[in-house]
C-alpha cells in the first residue's frame, strides 16, 4: 500500500474517506453504522472527519498483537540476509 499524499481534507465525502483507508466505500459505509466511524453533516451532505478515520487506524494498530505489524514486518526486513 502506498502512503496517503498531503493534503486530504478535513471533512471526507465516504468515496474520498474510502480512498484515504484503501479500501471500498462498502466497508466505510459499514464502519460509520457499527459507529467506527463519526460524520457530520456539511450542508445536507454527511461527511467523515479526517480525524476519525486517523483515530480508527490509530485504534486498529493499538489492538495487533505484539510482534505483528508494521514494526514486525519492517524487523524482519531489517534482519533478512542481504
Amino acid at each position: 500500500m502506498s502512503e496517503a499524499p498531503t493534503g486530504w481534507p478535513g471533512y471526507m465525502r465516504f468515496p474520498t474517506a474510502a480512498k484515504y483507508l484503501d479500501c471500498a466505500e462498502s466497508m466505510i459505509r459499514k464502519l460509520v453504522a457499527a459507529g467506527d466511524l463519526s460524520t457530520t453533516l456539511v450542508g445536507a451532505d454527511k461527511r467523515i472527519p479526517k480525524a476519525s478515520l486517523d483515530a480508527y487506524v490509530a485504534r486498529g494498530m493499538a489492538a495487533m498483537p505484539p510482534g505483528t505489524g508494521v514494526d514486525a514486518c519492517l524487523a524482519e526486513i531489517r534482519a533478512a540476509p542481504r
